[in-house]
């Protein structure tokens, strides 16, 4: 797919490329982490305070970031925290009327 679109842009202008905007969103957990984590310890350690890890259960807290960022032209970088799927849309379907 990055292919075709190469070539498929493979003679444009600047100008042509003047009028693209690159977008990107990712999320950032603030507490939880996915990796999981490995503890070695002895039998009788199990409630050892150096053996125990804090977590925070499914739902429990912690929470995320949506990040949504642009980059174009004629707008420069443009960030959005904690976009909303709403503000997304909208920002969209501007974009897409330039």
């Amino acid at each position: 797919m990055r292919l075709q679109f190469a070539q498929a842009q493979q003679n444009w202008t600047v100008e042509d490329w003047k009028n693209v905007v690159w977008s990107d969103e990712s999320r950032f957990l603030l507490r939880y982490s996915d990796v999981r984590v490995r503890i070695w310890r002895k039998q009788n350690e199990n409630m050892d305070p150096s053996c125990l890890v804090t977590t925070v259960q499914a739902g429990g807290g912690g929470g995320s970031v949506m990040v949504w960022g642009m980059l174009s032209y004629q707008y420069g970088p443009t960030f959005l925290n904690n976009a909303s799927s709403t503000l997304l849309n909208q920002c969209h379907k501007e974009l897409r009327q330039l």
